[in-house]
């Protein structure tokens, strides 16, 4: 697996917008519903169920997704193998849809090590 792929400036920006996507909503939900913030320790009869607790899991790879799909900013590795096999537009859209679903699903590992890069610069 090519290191660009997922250590590259345009991975890093989706696992940015994935992050901050998702603890934005995740604000919204701990505002709405108080009780689901509220640890292991209370009951799971006295935490409320709302839609979005159940999507908030899945949000990152949604948002990582559309990002793929609809910000222009890949990696050249990517859009190298895309131009390699001559896929049409159709394959190139899923192939950018999957490229960003899969940096969504590591996000919080890509945000972390760049956050990390960033404060030591020197190793």
């Amino acid at each position: 697996m090519d290191a660009e792929l997922f250590l590259s400036w345009p991975a890093g920006l989706c696992a940015v917008v994935c992050s901050m996507v998702v603890q934005g909503v995740k604000s919204i939900v701990d505002a709405r519903y108080p009780k689901i913030s509220a640890g292991p320790l209370v009951k799971s009869v006295d935490r409320p169920r709302g839609p979005a607790v159940e999507v908030l899991p899945t949000l990152p790879i949604v948002i990582g997704i559309a990002y793929g799909g609809l910000v222009p900013l890949r990696p050249e590795a990517v859009i190298a193998h895309v131009d390699a096999h001559e896929t049409g537009e159709l394959g190139r859209a899923i192939a950018f849809a999957v490229w960003g679903g899969a940096g969504g699903f590591a996000s919080a590992g890509i945000y972390d090590r760049i956050r990390a890069a960033l404060r030591n610069p020197d190793a």
